[in-house]
């Protein structure tokens, strides 16, 4: 027989018999059977020989004994069963090993005749998805995607066109609540739900940024000079630039925006005082500070200046003085490229971050990065999980498992945007970018993985229920 291709994660079911697939007997366990006109305790064993004739996605021994069910070749015990009268029916199963790439020549033998022989077959995986999008945000060409994927033996097929949602400016991801919306959200045009659960929903917004709140104490600002009183009897309106390279949480949310009757949520309430030249502290009152919205960093917004308007009593009638101010502000705490959520179908990946919009390079660069969170990377070599990869890390600013390749280091004593140094050689980093000091500027992460994570890749375990982070439909309507 000609070259087949095994999708070893697939159950054997109908519904995949489409596309790439071509018949049931191609999903899941290779199946063997022997028609026998005379039974009873004359059977003999059905014999299945397995040649490998190229193995190069092969399992170490440790792996080999962390997860016995799905990481070394079975075969199955043999089964007798009536077939007519007088007629049985001999069937056995082989389940190949999770990994894809590797191929086999496989025989039948029952006695000294050969029942089947599969001339060579080769490994593969197979997952669905379907793009899902806020109105007004472009899904980028997912054909690269697929290519890259295809490229370690694992097929990510899209299936129905993309789904359009309300568009919404902010994807908040703050609370269990926030994504808990995300992801009602996202279901609203979500209509692959019968490959569950083998299929993903790439959900594509607008951008994910998450707030904190934070008192920017009097060390922190400069000194405004006012000139005496007698000269400005009504007071003085100063121009604050938040401290740090920070931005105030407005024109981010418009739910938030729209609190507090309109003026939103940016000013801790009864949080702002001026300290003069004695060092005495003054409340400033709220309804004499707003945020100067003539002004940001780009069409995208970024506001960082507020104008506080100061009572006449701030000056010193006869003489210059000068003033500091202290004010608790809820600021834009970051901006994430993309999550992913566990346990449920689901990816994102935001349109523009910091302000600014993404290329559709660097969205491809987040799908592959989520995807591959999705399907289980970075392993840590415990449990049932590969080998850990030599430039595994977690924590150190970044959320979940992640690999450094490329010689990066981290401390977290260096600035802001820069505790990570180097040029990330790998997909799963866990940033779009990282700072190269040689250049003094950030470097992009590349789509690719790394050779240590391509092996990886190539081996991963897709089956179901192992599937940890494809367990739940964006259709229940909830996390967990």
């Amino acid at each position: 027989m000609a070259e087949l291709k095994q999708w070893v994660n697939l159950e054997k079911d109908n519904k995949f018999v489409e596309d790439e697939v071509k018949s049931k007997e191609r999903l899941g366990t290779c199946h063997f059977e022997c028609k026998l006109d005379k039974g009873g305790k004359k059977v003999r064993l059905l014999k299945i020989k397995v040649e490998e004739i190229s193995v190069p996605n092969k399992y170490s021994a440790a792996e080999e004994r962390r997860n016995v069910k799905w990481f070394k070749l079975k075969r199955t015990k043999q089964t007798i069963s009536p077939h007519s009268k007088n007629k049985f029916k001999l069937e056995r199963e082989l389940q190949l090993p999770a990994a894809g790439g590797n191929k086999y020549k496989i025989t039948a033998r029952y006695k000294r005749k050969v029942v089947k022989s599969l001339k060579k077959v080769e490994t593969w995986r197979k997952l669905y998805y379907q793009a899902v999008h806020m109105r007004g945000i472009t899904v980028p060409d997912m054909s690269a995607m697929e290519s890259d994927y295809k490229s370690h033996y694992m097929i990510f097929k899209s299936k129905d066109p993309a789904g359009e949602v309300a568009f919404v400016n902010n994807t908040d991801s703050d609370s269990n609540a926030e994504r808990v919306q995300v992801v009602k959200d996202a279901a609203a045009g979500y209509t692959i739900s019968r490959y569950d659960p083998y299929a993903v929903c790439a959900f594509f917004v607008n951008m994910i940024a998450s707030k904190r709140d934070i008192t920017f104490r009097v060390n922190k600002s400069e000194k405004f000079k006012l000139w005496p009183g007698i000269l400005a009897w009504f007071g003085s309106t100063l121009e604050y630039t938040v401290p740090d390279d920070n931005y105030l949480w407005w024109g981010v949310s418009t739910k938030d925006d729209a609190k507090n009757g309109g003026k939103g949520i940016w000013l801790v309430p009864n949080s702002a005082h001026y300290v003069g030249d004695d060092n005495k502290s003054r409340r400033i009152p709220d309804n004499k500070i707003r945020i100067d919205t003539t002004k940001k960093i780009s069409a995208l917004g970024g506001y960082n200046k507020i104008l506080i308007d100061l009572p006449w009593s701030a000056r010193d009638f006869w003489s210059p003085n000068t003033v500091r101010i202290e004010i608790g502000l809820i600021i834009v705490d970051g901006f994430s490229g993309g999550y992913s959520e566990p346990y449920v179908n689901i990816i994102t990946v935001a349109k523009s971050g910091w302000f600014n919009p993404f290329t559709d390079a660097k969205r491809l660069q987040i799908l592959n990065h989520e995807l591959g969170h999705k399907v289980g990377m970075v392993p840590d070599g415990t449990g049932q999980e590969l080998d850990k990869p030599p430039g595994h890390y977690t924590g150190k600013s970044h959320q979940g498992p992640h690999c450094k390749a490329g010689g990066l280091t981290y401390d977290p004593t260096r600035g802001s945007g820069k505790k990570w140094h180097g040029v990330p050689s790998c997909v799963m980093f866990g940033a779009t970018s990282c700072y190269d000091p040689t250049t003094n500027r950030h470097k992009g992460t590349t789509k690719d993985y790394c050779a240590d994570c391509q092996k990886l890749v190539k081996k991963l375990n897709l089956h179901s229920p192992e599937l940890d982070n494809f367990m739940y439909s964006v259709k229940a309507g909830k996390i967990f």
